[in-house]
Order: structure tokens, then sequence, then C-alpha cells
């Protein structure tokens, strides 16, 4: 079964959301 996580961000700033995708992104190419 697949496995989905929904993560809200403290801020809606769109620098933010960039920051939290690229991390997100570098976390999952790790795995």
């Amino acid at each position: 079964m697949t496995k989905v996580d929904f993560y809200i961000l403290p801020s809606a700033d769109p620098s933010a959301r960039l920051d939290f995708a690229c991390k997100l992104v570098e976390k999952a190419w790790r795995m």
C-alpha cells in the first residue's frame, strides 16, 4: 500500500514553500 504524507507549512511565503520543496526532494533523492 502506498503511503501519503501531508505537510502543513507555517508560512504562505513562496520562497519558504520553495525551500521546503527543495529539502523534501533532496530527502526523497537520498532514499
